[in-house]
């Protein structure tokens, strides 16, 4: 009995000294610290690169941006050179304040509320005649045309047509 309790003493005795020297060996802590500053820069690596494939991802869309872009600016250049051949295109052409729409009317020989009598002149030409009237409130011109289908315009000082016939 003496002998098995010796022999387990012993052996407590020894896995404890081999625990102790197993935890405490300094080169094991070195290989584990090495182990653990190599896995921290593969996980910073790791990072690394996963930006830079966004970023390579994100030039890529930037690009195709910019040739979609390209291509619709050709396209819209192409469409004005075009506009600009139609009488509504040289309307404008003379005219660029005034907007597409307004230059299509025009060119259609089409009259509204709202247009400038500048915009009437330019469709009928400079052959009409002018009449002041003064009511009171400042005064109001009629603009009259002969052998027009829409032959005199209404506006006041502001030159903004408020009615026709």
């Amino acid at each position: 009995m003496k002998k098995i309790t010796l022999i387990t003493l012993m052996a407590i005795i020894l896995m404890a000294g081999c625990k102790n020297s197993v935890t405490k060996d300094p080169k094991l802590t070195a290989i584990q610290d090495s182990l653990k500053k190599i896995r921290q820069k593969e996980d910073s690596l790791m990072a690394i690169a996963a930006a830079i494939a966004k970023e390579k991802q994100d030039n890529i869309s930037a690009v195709a941006k910019v040739k979609q872009d390209s291509s619709l600016y050709a396209d819209a250049k192409y469409e004005k050179t075009v506009f600009d051949k139609t009488p509504a295109g040289k309307v404008q052409k003379k005219h660029p304040e005034w907007s597409r729409v307004d230059c299509q009317k025009i060119a259609d020989k089409e009259a509204w509320i709202g247009m400038s009598i500048d915009m009437a002149i330019y469709m009928y030409g400079r052959n009409f005649t002018r009449n002041v009237s003064n009511y009171g409130h400042g005064n109001e011109y009629q603009y009259c045309w002969l052998y027009r289908q829409t032959s005199c315009f209404y506006c006041k000082e502001d030159g903004i047509v408020y009615s026709f016939n």
